[in-house]
């Protein structure tokens, strides 16, 4: 890279931010690469990305900037302390760091219709969902969804199987006392579950079971969850 000026640390930075000390930084950047250490707090950039202060307020943050795109991958330097939605790994210097990402979050909901087709939901196993993510469940909501939502009662209880051990039985419920339930109105929630077996693993089956109900036709329940 003929021609091409290259940044270089005379003192190791003196913050835990820094993934990689001041040598090896200078050693692994020369003279393949050019490497910059920015301390501006108002906007961090690479490739025309750029992330704001408020997104980044009250950190260290540094980028390598690279003149040859297929060489490296896209690393940026946060403090740990900043939320982590995704991770970028740059390959060539073996560092794994995370940025925190706007567009994508670690909560989710897990929703499952229960539909008596225009009569009155019955009792008993009404099916399942696997689920491909391990994740912590927060709360529960559930709601009658006719055409017009009615008045209702409905207690469903959820069990969870791994698929290695499927079928469920009534032992795997996972609800504790805080089973989803309408009583006598057409919506209900819990989002301080206290008795309930939370954990999840990728691949696990979640199944839905109506102990007992009165008017409800159609019903939705959905389990708010973290991403783990």
């Amino acid at each position: 890279m003929a021609g091409t000026k290259h940044a270089t640390l005379t003192t190791k930075p003196n913050n835990p931010a820094y993934d990689v000390s001041a040598d090896a930084w200078n050693e692994a950047h020369s003279p393949g690469a050019c490497a910059e250490v920015l301390t501006d707090h108002n906007k961090l950039t690479h490739d025309g990305l750029g992330i704001d202060a408020a997104t980044l307020e009250g950190s260290t943050k540094a980028t390598v900037q690279d003149h040859n795109p297929k060489s490296h991958d896209k690393t940026f330097h946060t403090s740990p302390s900043l939320p982590v939605d995704e991770v970028i790994t740059d390959a060539q210097h073996g560092t794994k760091t995370s940025i925190p990402d706007a567009h994508h979050s670690s909560i989710a909901a897990i929703e499952y219709d229960i539909d008596g087709g225009g009569s009155v939901i019955t009792t008993g196993m009404k099916g399942g969902l696997e689920i491909p993510f391990a994740c912590t469940i927060l709360g529960w909501t559930i709601f009658e969804c006719s055409d017009t939502p009615i008045t209702s009662s409905i207690v469903v209880d959820v069990w969870k199987k791994p698929y290695t051990t499927y079928p469920p039985t009534v032992s795997d419920s996972i609800t504790g006392s805080e089973k989803p339930t309408l009583s006598n109105v057409i919506k209900n929630q819990d989002l301080t579950l206290t008795t309930w077996t939370t954990s999840v693993s990728a691949g696990d089956i979640l199944f839905f079971n109506v102990d007992s109900v009165t008017s409800a036709k159609k019903v939705v329940v959905s389990l708010k969850v973290q991403k783990s």
